[in-house]
């Protein structure tokens, strides 16, 4: 049987400066600020560049997305109109100039630039965050062979004005990832990560979509964690079907500590903490009111003393929505449940989507996915 797993290309980058990286999107880039990653390889014959991004201000000077890599490099005009891949030889003569034209990108809306190169025709494609395609491009050109340190975030010293989200921002290489994100159909593999395990009739896609919380028999089990004397934190991305639902991330043994988020209701998120798995330390309500079949972006984190849980519907901009004063570390010691609720004998369940790509677990900026392996259903 082949598993599914988001393979983490063998690059890590480095940061520059004082670039912002908060749950995966890079923002704040000064001229001096940006993501740095080693030599593009010479082996290549094919590669393809996936960018999704965000512009929070037009400006005079470029919008870069990518630096310099082998002998290209991706940029936005000043106006937001136009993506530019601009090709060099091993002599850095240019060569070529593409431009991708469009109607002027809106402020604060995610667009994804999709680069592919098969060593003859380089295909460029703008889309919206729905994978719609905005207008695409496909030009014959040889780009040379070289290796050069490669970036992301500033080019020939300007700033950009963008958000990266590397949460699928990946460079293939010959089919292979090679930095970020890149679901693969694999037999084996060496990334290090936390394996859940299903139960029951939860369903869940290649890319990590998690429905079918239909039964109080129906979630899925995470192994505990224990960060020590660290700050820690859990993010993850849902979608509400319905306003009664629990996205129980608890103890399952009732008796140690837990916590859980609730979506009740009044359309309100509400956190419970318990020292014990059964007496709830703390019970909080938010004020965000919510919607139905809409996608939210959850951070529930502990700073020491306090514990928050933050939303954003575009995993850019965050609305701190509860706020506990306790300074008892709640942490699972056992393995955990995500889709329903062990208060109650489980009988309140999720009715919505998890995904699983954006479900983690961050101890004090050290960063472990939920998401290892998925069993095809079948053969």
């Amino acid at each position: 049987m082949a598993l599914y797993t988001n393979i983490k290309g063998p690059i890590n980058y480095t940061t520059v400066g004082s670039p912002t990286i908060e749950n995966g999107v890079v923002s704040e880039l000064s001229r001096n600020d940006y993501l740095s990653l080693p030599s593009f390889p010479l082996n290549y014959v094919s590669f393809e560049i996936n960018i999704k991004f965000s512009i929070y201000e037009h400006q005079v000077s470029r919008n870069v997305l990518y630096g310099k890599a082998s002998s290209f490099y991706v940029f936005l005009d000043e106006n937001s109109t136009r993506v530019y891949l601009v090709a060099k030889n091993t002599n850095q003569t240019l060569i070529y100039n593409i431009a991708l034209s469009f109607n002027q990108l809106s402020l604060n809306q995610i667009y994804i630039v999709n680069i592919k190169y098969d060593g003859i025709s380089a295909i460029i494609t703008l889309k919206d965050n729905d994978n719609n395609i905005i207008k695409t491009k496909t030009v014959q050109v040889e780009l040379a062979k070289f290796n050069e340190i490669s970036y992301f975030g500033n080019y020939d010293g300007l700033n950009p004005t963008c958000y990266i989200d590397l949460n699928e921002t990946y460079i293939n290489i010959n089919g292979n990832a090679w930095f970020g994100t890149s679901f693969s159909k694999v037999k084996l593999h060496s990334q290090s990560a936390i394996t859940y395990t299903k139960v029951g009739n939860v369903s869940i896609t290649d890319d990590g979509v998690a429905t079918g919380f239909t039964d109080k028999t129906d979630y899925l089990t995470l192994p505990a964690f224990n960060p020590g004397t660290s700050k820690w934190k859990f993010t993850t991305k849902v979608k509400i079907y319905d306003m009664a639902s629990q996205i129980s991330l608890i103890d399952r043994n009732s008796s140690t500590r837990c916590f859980q988020i609730v979506v009740r209701t009044t359309k309100k998120f509400r956190v419970n903490i318990s020292t014990n798995g059964s007496a709830k330390a703390n019970e909080v309500d938010g004020t965000k009111v919510l919607s139905t079949n809409t996608l939210y972006y959850i951070c529930f984190e502990y700073d020491g003393s306090k514990y928050y849980l933050k939303v954003s519907e575009d995993n850019i901009n965050w609305t701190t929505d509860i706020t506990i004063n306790n300074s008892t570390k709640i942490y699972p010691v056992s393995s955990m449940s995500m889709g329903h609720s062990w208060y109650n004998s489980g009988t309140e369940k999720w009715n919505g989507e998890i995904y699983l790509r954006y479900t983690r677990f961050i101890i004090e900026g050290s960063t472990v996915d939920t998401w290892k392996l998925h069993c095809l259903e079948g053969n």
